[in-house]
């Protein structure tokens, strides 16, 4: 017995809605980790309103660890 166009729809939409879920709550932790980076990394007060692209926050994320294994190095 086939299910009923209604009975897919309803299926759809909840998996719709999950998958929705999923990635906002994947798309706030990869956000709060760069943001920890960024607290970490950048050299001026860390401050909500100062935009740092991915790549800037790289860059910095790099720099840092160089400066850190040398320092340890040393």
């Amino acid at each position: 017995m086939c299910p009923s166009n209604t009975t897919v729809a309803t299926i759809r939409k909840a998996h719709r809605a999950k998958r929705t879920e999923q990635e906002r709550t994947r798309a706030h932790r990869l956000n709060g980790a760069l943001d920890t980076l960024k607290e970490q990394t950048t050299s001026m007060p860390f401050n909500k309103c100062w935009k740092v692209t991915k790549s800037q926050l790289y860059r910095n994320m790099h720099t840092h660890w160089r400066k850190d294994c040398q320092t340890k190095g040393s």
